[in-house]
């Protein structure tokens, strides 16, 4: 018994650490999509302080663009630059919505379907 109680907090940690591990959710992104919607993201928000979220929305066909409600930006010319980006990644045949969040909900700007 002497031997076994030294012994018992370290065996409880090896314990709980095997069984985080064994829970834990990989979140890398793997496969090709998440890859190419990752660099569509990174590219969207680059130098735009205004674009607070890219990520899909309904579907896989479906990019939703999160922005603060800004004056002076041209929504249906920037859904065109994220359809540019989008295509030029090898993403076809996407659905932009541009959106924007308020006190009252959320206003769609723009829904573009890209090329």
């Amino acid at each position: 018994m002497k031997l076994f109680k030294p012994l018992l907090l370290p065996l409880i940690l090896v314990l709980f650490s095997f069984l985080y591990m064994a829970t834990s959710v990989d979140k890398s992104c793997t496969t090709l999509d998440c890859q190419q919607f990752s660099m569509i993201a990174d590219e969207v928000r680059s130098g735009r302080d205004w674009v607070q979220q890219v990520n899909r929305c309904r579907g896989a066909a479906d990019i939703c663009v999160y922005v603060k409600d800004t004056t002076g930006i041209n929504w249906d010319l920037f859904a065109d630059t994220v359809c540019q980006i989008a295509t030029a990644e090898g993403l076809l045949n996407q659905t932009v919505y541009v959106l924007a969040g308020n006190q009252t909900g959320v206003i769609t700007h723009v829904v573009k379907q890209c090329p």
